[in-house]
Order: structure tokens, then C-alpha cells, then sequence
């Protein structure tokens, strides 16, 4: 879990486009995508109760489809 990477984005989308001829509806999409926030460590994701059900989720699908498996560390670690 310590290895957790994000994708930050580069161009956002709110930098290259104008909402001003969007209708309300319409303008409402764009803006909910730029604003999303994906954590950058995995402290900050296992502190948000989203990032917590998604980090849940991988973990118990990892186990259901067995691609995993927890063993213990070796002693000198």
C-alpha cells in the first residue's frame, strides 16, 4: 500500500474551455469533473470514507479472485 500512485492532471479541462455558451445543465458536467480530488498518498485516501470503500473494494476483490496473498514479513524486516 505504501507504493499507491495518482494521475495528476496536466490540462485540466477548466483551463481550455469557456462554460459561458453552456446552459446551466450542461455547464454543470465540465465543472464536477475538474473539481474532483484524488488523493496524493495513501494517508490521505484511507482518511476519505470514499477512498475507504474503494480501497475495500480492490482488497476484497484481490482475495475473492485470489491474485493475492498476505504472508508475514521476514524477521530482519
Amino acid at each position: 500500500m505504501q507504493e499507491y500512485v495518482t494521475y495528476n492532471v496536466k490540462h485540466p479541462v477548466y483551463r481550455f474551455m469557456s462554460y459561458d455558451q453552456l446552459s446551466p445543465n450542461h455547464r454543470a458536467f465540465p465543472t464536477s469533473i475538474s473539481k474532483d480530488y484524488e488523493p496524493k498518498t495513501f494517508e490521505e485516501a484511507q482518511s476519505q470514507v470514499v477512498w475507504q470503500q474503494d480501497i475495500k473494494e480492490e482488497l476484497t476483490t484481490l482475495d475473492n479472485n485470489h491474485t493475492q496473498s498476505i504472508i508475514p514479513l521476514p524477521r530482519c524486516k
